[in-house]
Order: C-alpha cells, then structure tokens, then sequence
C-alpha cells in the first residue's frame, strides 16, 4: 500500500525505487470523479493527491496505452478487462500479497475490494422490498454484471495447486477447489447492548444461504466441503489462535452440516495467511475469517 501511494502521488519517479529497471514512472488515470478513485483515496493516498497523470476516456484505453509502454502503470476498475502486454498487481495490506483473480476478489481478500450496501428499514413498502429481493436473485445479479460491478454468483475458481500457507494447509487443499468467498464474522452489536445480532457479518448471513443453494445445483450435489479457519494474532498466544480458528471453522461446520451439506472435514490454522498486518484498523476482522474448499 505504502508503494503504490508512492507512485500514485507522484512521489516516486524512477522503478529503480521498487528494484525494477530504471525508467520513469509514467501514470495512466481514468478522470477525477467515480468510485475507483474514491476507493484509492479511501484505503490508499491517505490524504495525498494523485500525481501527473495521462487521462483517458475509458478502461479500455487505458489499458491499451498502459501495455504499449513497459514503464506505465495504471488504475481501472475490478469489473474492466486487462489485456496482452499487462499485468494485474499483487497488492499487500500488511499481510501476505493478494492479486485480483475472481476467486480473491469475490472472498474480499484482495485489499482494494468495498461493498455496496441496500439500507431498508422495517416500514420499507412492498415495491422496495420486492426489488432488494430481486437485486439479490441470479436475475438480479446478472445485472449487477452487467452494470459493470461485481455479481455475488457463487463461481468456482480454477482448480491450482496453491503455494502459500504451511505445508498442512496446502496438503489439505491440495485436491480441492476453493470458492469465492471469505466467511467473517460481526465484532460489534448495534444496539445499546453492544451485542451483536448475529456472529456474522451481513454479508455471511447471505453467504451461507448462497452456499447451500450452490451446492443444490446437479452438478454439485453429493460433492463434499473443507472448511478452513483463521485467527488473528489478536487472540494472544499461538495456541490460543489456533483454538479461536479452529473454533470458527467448527462452528462454520455445523451451520453447513444443518443446512445439509457435507463437509469433509473441519480445520483450523492459527494465524497462518493473515491478510492485514496486526494490530492495523480492521486487522482482526479481515484475518479472523473461514474458506470454503470443494472436493
């Protein structure tokens, strides 16, 4: 993060900076205004203003000029097509790097992801409520798509051999597929008790459900599930990290298991992948999470 607030600002002029071969920065943006830009000043210039930059009118020329030049970086929106001749970067928040496959990007481990939020209230009328639920439906999704955001679609990723983590995760995983999701969980009630509603997140809560009508599709059926838990170092010692992760991805289990779905097996593993650095706003909620892998 602090990198790329450097070349984007303007601050760093030369790749030699990043170990690269020297050249000079040249910056390609898309115009001032959308939420691309507002998402960047949010999470990564801090404050700081975007540095010279050449403007264009839309991703895909953006793209084009950024692949004619090896010493151009750029910024387009998740939903935009990078083509030949670039390459997505890997971005890390203090934890392990993230590049912005579908997979990473749909779990919210990739760093510069944000939701977009329906707020109703319980006097909501029958018009509103009939179009949250359509929004939220395969229909609604797909235009969602369409409008050039990212659907909820639960899609697999491509079956790989993942690299990261100790050897006993990647053992675990190694014949699965993992699915675009990150299971959190809610840090704080909204009510004058402070107690939460619900163990999970808004976004969970739906999850579960998107999961168990996934798992329906006849392709799916009889297919079996790993869960796998995280813990933030937050929770004190090692062992106590892995007792919290193992704790969050049994109790995961359990709601799969009601819902009807077959999990294979339950496992935690500590503070192993975090995704924020300890200690920073939010740390413990983006790393305090739970995957789901498909056999």
């Amino acid at each position: 993060m602090t990198q790329l607030r450097r070349l984007f600002s303007g601050q760093a002029r030369d790749w030699r900076e990043f170990g690269a071969a020297a050249g000079e920065v040249h910056l390609h943006l898309l115009p001032a205004a959308g939420a691309v830009r507002d998402l960047m000043n949010e999470r990564v210039m801090r404050g700081a203003a975007f540095g010279e930059a050449q403007l264009h009118v839309d991703a895909e020329r953006l793209v084009a000029a950024v692949a004619a030049d090896r010493n151009a970086i750029g910024l387009i929106p998740i939903g935009a097509h990078y083509g030949a001749g670039t390459r997505p970067l890997a971005i890390a928040d203090g934890g392990r790097a993230v590049a912005p496959t579908q997979t990473e990007i749909l779990s919210e481990d990739y760093p510069l992801t944000r939701r977009l939020y329906f707020y109703g209230g319980q006097m909501m009328g029958a018009l509103s409520r009939s179009f949250v639920l359509y929004a939220m439906a395969r229909s609604g999704q797909r235009a969602v798509a369409r409008s050039g955001h990212v659907a909820m679609t639960l899609v697999p990723g491509r079956a790989r051999r993942t690299m990261l983590g100790p050897a006993e995760y990647r053992q675990l995983v190694a014949d699965a597929v993992r699915l675009p999701l990150s299971l959190r969980f809610n840090f704080a009630g909204g009510g004058e008790s402070g107690v939460a509603a619900s163990v999970y997140d808004s976004r969970t809560v739906r999850d579960l459900d998107r999961l168990r009508r996934f798992m329906q599709l006849p392709p799916n059926r009889g297919r079996r599930l790993l869960v796998v838990g995280f813990a933030d170092a937050s929770a004190g010692s090692s062992m106590a990290a892995m007792m919290m992760s193992n704790d969050r991805a049994d109790l995961v289990a359990q709601e799969l298991m009601t819902r009807g779905l077959r999990v294979e097996q339950a496992r935690g593993m500590g503070t192993a992948l975090p995704l924020a650095a300890a200690g920073s706003s939010g740390a413990r909620y983006r790393n305090e999470r739970v995957e789901i892998w498909m056999l």
